[in-house]
């Protein structure tokens, strides 16, 4: 998806510098909600548990998991490679309660109810217990047991520019090539 859209401002890039005897068309009718969503986003420092939280970018081809908490109320979206006959009509809602570091999503049908609020390198995370497990013993990084905050929006189906795992990494493991963690586990 990254390399079309290169590939797509690349030629439009080209072809806005050859002159032209005609009006000019539009070469980019009105957006879509996916264009909308930029590809990667900012990761947020502010503050705090309110806020929107998300899978990092580089496991959202496999599986994702949106969680937006404002109020004491939440509304939770995830989608995996995996089709499941009963899955529910999402976005998911209800209310939350923070007991110390713990979040608790008050929603049976939430699949991931109980998650751990965290900050590395100055980001709010909010970890799984297999994620903040591998954390916590071993300063490793599991993709698929963190959400990011972030600075983006979300769109009513789940939508969002997703964080690079690659931001909570030590400045000195910054850039170090992507390895699927389900194949090769945290790094």
């Amino acid at each position: 998806m990254r390399l079309a859209r290169v590939v797509v401002v690349i030629a439009l890039t080209v072809g806005c510098n050859q002159p032209s005897d005609t009006a000019p068309t539009a070469v980019n009718p009105a957006p879509t909600a996916v264009d909308a969503v930029p590809p990667v986003g900012d990761p947020s420092r502010e503050p705090g548990l309110e806020g929107l939280y998300t899978t990092p970018d580089e496991i959202s081809g496999f599986s994702g998991t949106v969680l937006e908490l404002k109020g004491g109320h939440f509304r939770y979206w995830f989608y995996s490679d995996v089709s499941l006959p009963d899955s529910p009509k999402f976005p998911l809602t209800g209310k939350y309660d923070q007991q110390g570091d713990k979040l608790i999503l008050d929603n049976a049908q939430v699949n991931q109810s109980e998650w751990f609020l965290e900050t590395v390198n100055g980001i709010p995370v909010l970890w799984r217990d297999d994620g903040l497990r591998h954390w916590r013993d071993e300063k490793k990084i599991y993709d698929y047991g963190v959400l990011i905050k972030t600075e983006g929006t979300v769109t009513i189906e789940g939508e969002i520019a997703r964080p690079s795992v690659d931001e909570l990494r030590s400045p000195n493991k910054r850039g170090t090539p992507w390895k699927d963690p389900f194949v090769h586990g945290p790094q």
